[in-house]
């Protein structure tokens, strides 16, 4: 990556406006390095910027003790591991372009599978949309789920859209006391 190319995407990932200098996006670097640095800072954006806040005003062990008691924070990872376990099974389960020439990676290779659920994953959930896969020729399960996840979005309090994880335990919380009182 070029000096110029990784100030653009540092900028880039931290807003999660997701421009790239390259019509492929991230996959025109291919190194899984890159992908996991900017994977990283894009769930690293996702996370409600008080807890930044905090950190500087407070440090790190009352910015961790506070992130870690937070139920959006939690819920955020929670959906994020799931997601991508979830989807990184489905494609090693259905082998993508293993069995045939079709311009697909080889996803009998679970890592494989993970690396491309990993990224894209978070990409979407921030709505910053970098891509290091064409998962428009994953299964449709995968992409109704990634589909999911952009509606879903990430914290309260970050710069990507959607309605956001707060929201989604607010409606579960109240669905299940909605339930209850029955």
């Amino acid at each position: 990556m070029t000096p110029f190319d990784a100030v653009v995407h540092t900028f880039a990932t931290v807003a999660t406006g997701g421009f790239s200098t390259h019509a492929e996006s991230v996959a025109y670097f291919m190194s899984w390095k890159i992908e996991l640095v900017i994977g990283f800072f894009m769930f690293a954006a996702g996370v409600n910027f008080a807890f930044y806040d905090l950190f500087v005003r407070a440090g790190w062990r009352r910015a961790w003790g506070a992130l870690s008691q937070s139920m959006e924070f939690r819920v955020y990872v929670g959906i994020i591991v799931g997601s991508i376990l979830l989807i990184a099974t489905v494609l090693w389960i259905w082998g993508g372009g293993g069995a045939s020439d079709t311009g697909l990676p080889d996803y009998r290779q679970y890592p494989q599978a993970l690396r491309d659920s990993f990224f894209q994953v978070i990409a979407l959930l921030t709505g910053t949309g970098y891509a290091t896969a064409d998962f428009d020729q994953w299964p449709q399960f995968c992409r109704i789920l990634l589909m999911g996840l952009c509606v879903i979005g990430a914290c309260a309090g970050s710069t990507c859209g959607g309605l956001k994880v707060v929201r989604l335990v607010i409606v579960a919380r109240a669905a299940i006391r909605g339930v209850q009182a029955f």
